[in-house]
């Protein structure tokens, strides 16, 4: 990635933490606008229709639900899930913003609960140019750094357990949409790496999941495509003995937003599951 130094070493990376807040971090691109940029601080999309709920049937079983409350202000309030035809009681991840519209707390809760103060409450801290710079843990502790290319555009992400470096991932942009991570899992004291790659393909349509970015962001989810202007049609994962491709074929609204999605995993040439997705959007 161009401009930008890969941390590799635990020294390295501890010191990139801090780098993260200095004064003399590179100024925002002037042609980019944090807070609706998908590589910055994803808030809210003004011009875009809210997402009500998502709900995913594989293979032919039971449907998944993803729910999304909002704020007075659109702001994302929660990420909740359920399953079943008649969902029971969900659970799922709560926000809570700051007057900047930052996002400075996250927790999970269990059934649903926006009180919910148990160990797994995560708090958030941002640099001088307004980026989300360390996720620290309810004591204190840096769980996950962030850097930024010279574009001010998100280019690495480290994840830690406790001061041992357990995760680095490498973001690669094309446009607004990502197009590649490259993820490393240090199993034992940055010891026996272990590497996948996400390699990402996108439509010219508009993401279904553009006012919910926080849930990519906060959450450590797998969702990283929700972050990009477009529509994912293709993941190709790639891990050290597979390789699997995600296909999918999306339908659309006059609004050009997506209202449905049919989709294929495959290993080479057999199909390991089969699935469909369904968009609800807010009136």
């Amino acid at each position: 990635m161009k401009n930008v130094k890969l941390l590799t070493g635990a020294i390295a990376v501890m010191l990139s933490i801090y780098s993260c807040t200095k004064t003399d971090n590179p100024s925002p691109d002037t042609n980019t606008n944090p807070g609706t940029d998908p590589g910055t601080n994803p808030i809210v999309v003004t011009a875009a229709p809210l997402l009500d709920s998502l709900i995913e049937i594989e293979n032919n079983g039971t449907p998944y639900n993803w729910i999304f409350r909002y704020n007075t202000d659109s702001t994302l309030q929660a990420e909740l899930h359920s399953s079943g035809a008649k969902p029971v009681v969900p659970y799922g991840d709560f926000f809570t913003y700051n007057s900047k519209k930052q996002v400075v707390r996250h927790n999970y809760a269990n059934p649903a609960n926006i009180q919910d103060t148990l160990a797994s409450d995560y708090y958030y801290v941002y640099d001088n140019a307004g980026r989300l710079a360390l996720t620290k843990s309810k004591a204190g502790i840096v769980v996950d750094s962030f850097v930024y290319n010279d574009k001010s555009r998100l280019s690495g992400k480290f994840g830690f357990d406790g001061k041992r470096l357990r995760t680095e991932e490498v973001f690669t942009w094309t446009g607004n949409n990502l197009t590649l991570i490259k993820s490393t899992q240090y199993l034992i004291d940055q010891k026996d790496p272990y590497i996948r790659t996400y390699a990402y393909k996108y439509d010219d349509k508009k993401n279904a999941a553009i006012n919910v970015r926080a849930c990519a962001v906060y959450t450590r989810s797998e969702m990283d495509y929700w972050l990009s202007e477009n529509n994912c049609t293709q993941i190709v994962e790639t891990e050290p003995a597979s390789t699997t491709t995600t296909s999918f074929t999306f339908t659309y609204n006059d609004k050009n937003y997506p209202v449905s999605a049919s989709y294929t995993v495959k290993d080479g040439t057999t199909t390991l599951k089969t699935g469909t997705q369904r968009f609800v959007y807010k009136k």
